[in-house]
């Protein structure tokens, strides 16, 4: 899955996923793969793959676009995957 292979390269160490362009491709990458896993009865995203997703769909604006609200209902999947604390 193509996915798949582009959240492998954005293992790579030189990869800063918190930068803005490689952080939208993490959390895109992430849902998508995440979104396919069940329908293709495959394994989802790496656990790193999803706790820096989290991480990075926290740090977005409260009120913020409709796109950025979707990435926010990920939340609770998220955290329920991860074993983090929900979110207040």
């Amino acid at each position: 899955m193509v996915a798949r292979d582009g959240l492998t390269i954005l293992s790579d160490p030189i990869v800063k996923r918190q930068n803005p362009v490689e952080g939208s491709n993490l959390v895109g990458l992430t849902i998508l793969v995440e979104q396919l896993s069940s329908e293709l009865q495959q394994s989802g995203a790496s656990m790193n793959d999803l706790m820096d997703t989290l991480e990075l769909i926290k740090l977005l604006p409260a009120d913020s676009s409709t796109v950025i609200q979707d990435m926010k209902a990920w939340v609770p999947y998220l955290e329920a995957k991860t074993g983090n604390a929900p979110s207040v």
